[in-house]
């Protein structure tokens, strides 16, 4: 069931991100070097989590721990400056904030933790 959900997760991310990648053309956002990250970031995010949903490995444990590393040090960075929630917005506002950042971050983190940390999950895929 959780590899399903995975697959469906996945689907709705990459319909999501499709619409966000062709806003950023048309203001033209990728002339700096940040979006290039942050896009690869979470391209390899979403790696991850379809990885995880079809049951294949796609990288080796090695490189599943760089781009954990990478992944988890690009959304520090993107929270250090001024972190997830500015001070006066109201309480509505923060939960939904939170929550669609969790939605966003949370699977891809779990399942990078998987391919890194879990013995069996090569043995089992």
């Amino acid at each position: 069931v959780l590899r399903k959900i995975a697959i469906v997760y996945c689907v709705l991310e990459l319909l999501r991100m499709s619409f966000l990648f062709v806003e950023w053309i048309e203001v033209g956002g990728f002339n700096q070097i940040l979006p290039w990250i942050s896009w690869a970031g979470n391209i390899l995010g979403i790696t991850a989590v379809f990885s995880y949903g079809l049951g294949r490995t796609v990288f080796p444990k090695t490189v599943w721990l760089f781009i954990l590393i990478f992944y988890v040090s690009l959304r520090s960075y993107e929270l250090y400056p001024h972190g997830l929630i500015p001070m006066d917005t109201d309480l509505y506002l923060a939960v939904i904030i939170s929550l669609r950042y969790a939605y966003f971050v949370v699977p891809s983190i779990l399942c990078l933790y998987y391919f890194c940390f879990n013995n069996d999950a090569y043995k089992t895929l």
